[in-house]
């Protein structure tokens, strides 16, 4: 990519701004590689850390872990159109997740995997609002997305014949979609 990209920018090299961008854009670059390379390892992490907490609690159930942690879980119906689930970490109170019971069991199962994710390793509130499509909502939803997918399903590496924390997010969210059912 190194090279397509300086042959394009090659015709701009006598303009003034040339160095200024070529220099923003390889920044750019080894910060998207350093953060790749985090990443990585942190989701080598979540796999470890799901296989410690099912070790501890004997399960696999979001529902009971969350119970055992003090996460008040709250399953009830809503008015909001595509609302599946939400974590909402107040001050002073404590971590709460919502799940939309428009969805049937094992959905439900899936929405608190996911969001339990948030709660555990997400120490900031979520708020979508601020940081919507940015690479910090992204890297964000892939830990949740790996959380619950490496919390519900032990065989997953098996299946998909690759590991799974070197799956893009998209496969991960993929295949939690999937299995997302309104009853």
């Amino acid at each position: 990519w190194e090279n397509r990209l300086n042959r394009r920018l090659k015709k701009y090299h006598s303009s003034r701004i040339f160095p200024l961008i070529s220099g923003i854009i390889m920044q750019y670059f080894a910060v998207v590689n350093s953060n790749i390379f985090k990443l990585f390892c942190k989701q080598k992490d979540i796999s470890k850390l799901t296989k410690d907490i099912k070790k501890q609690w004997h399960t696999n159930d979001p529902f009971f872990i969350a119970e055992k942690l003090g996460i008040v879980v709250s399953v009830r119906s809503s008015s909001i159109p595509d609302f599946t689930a939400q974590t909402l970490k107040p001050s002073g109170y404590p971590t709460m997740i919502a799940i939309n019971s428009a969805y049937d069991e094992m959905s439900r199962k899936i929405l608190c995997a996911h969001e339990l994710g948030h709660a555990i390793l997400h120490n900031e509130g979520i708020n979508h609002y601020t940081i919507a499509g940015s690479i910090e909502q992204e890297r964000i939803e892939v830990e949740a997305n790996l959380f619950a997918i490496t919390l519900l399903d032990e065989n997953i590496n098996q299946r998909v014949n690759m590991p799974v924390e070197r799956m893009p997010n998209y496969l991960l969210k993929a295949i939690l979609d999937y299995n997302l059912h309104k009853d």
